[in-house]
């Protein structure tokens, strides 16, 4: 690296001893194209890495940085930016009514992500389940990996339901088809993908779910289940194609769908 950005150093100056016509200063300046390199500059360097970093989600970092303390119209913009779609305030959920503001907002920003999902949606909702909800679990959580709804699931254990562990480590695509058309289940955690394919099949859908949640949780590189681009693709499609028509519909108001940022 050290000995290319030496040579493209050298090359400049020598590009610029050439600036010359007949050594007669006082003429217009010209480039000699017997010296133009066909190796990239540096700033051509910098530009592909720019447009790298963007592609891999540096606009959507900024845009998503916070989200959890957004308002619902923020929200509901950047969820129409992101997937090309029309999303409106009323698509978005919002926190449940708390005792105090101060104790809502410390609820919302907790590291427990039980209690950042018990903010949006109830227990006693959670716990509501029937025939009514086969194939359609009261909330369904998209998570970054199968690492991460391993971590999900463990802070969800002291609520006591029924969740459906819809990621590939735990059995196959006809399998977990099989357990969500003959079980119910209050929660659905799993992977973008995992829950697009259910979805293609018709093992998995929206119609009587209240909650459709985005897991705001960044690795160690800062990528989220929104950014990282092996799940961006998924998670636009799901957006696009599922839950914003659902949400479209009108219904009852306390059975409609909401996208949230758990």
């Amino acid at each position: 690296r050290r000995k290319w950005v030496k040579e493209q150093w050298m090359l400049k100056m020598l590009l610029v001893t050439r600036i010359t016509t007949n050594n007669n200063w006082s003429a217009e300046p010209t480039i000699n194209e017997n010296f133009i390199t066909t190796r990239p500059l540096r700033w051509k360097g910098r530009q592909r890495r720019k447009a790298k970093k963007d592609k891999r989600g540096g606009l959507l970092r900024q845009q998503f940085k916070d989200i959890r303390e957004a308002s619902p119209d923020s929200k509901a913009e950047i969820l129409s930016q992101y997937a090309d779609t029309k999303f409106l305030p009323q698509h978005v959920i919002r926190p449940q009514n708390k005792a105090t503001v101060k104790g809502a907002q410390q609820q919302i920003n907790s590291n427990n992500f039980m209690e950042r999902l018990l903010c949006m949606i109830s227990k006693k909702q959670l716990k509501k389940t029937g025939p009514h909800t086969r194939t359609s679990p009261r909330a369904i959580i998209l998570c970054l990996s199968a690492r991460r709804c391993v971590a999900v699931l463990k802070d969800l254990a002291p609520l006591r339901l029924r969740i459906a562990k819809l990621f590939p480590k735990q059995g196959t695509i006809e399998e977990q088809g099989r357990q969500l058309e003959t079980n119910e289940f209050g929660i659905a955690v799993g992977t973008p993908h995992r829950v697009k394919e259910l979805m293609e099949r018709g093992s998995l859908s929206l119609k009587d779910t209240l909650l459709f949640g985005l897991d705001t949780f960044e690795n160690d590189k800062s990528f989220s289940v929104y950014t990282l681009p092996d799940t961006t693709t998924h998670t636009q499609e799901l957006l696009k194609n599922h839950v914003q028509p659902q949400c479209a519909i009108s219904r009852k108001k306390e059975n409609d769908l909401k996208v949230g940022f758990v």
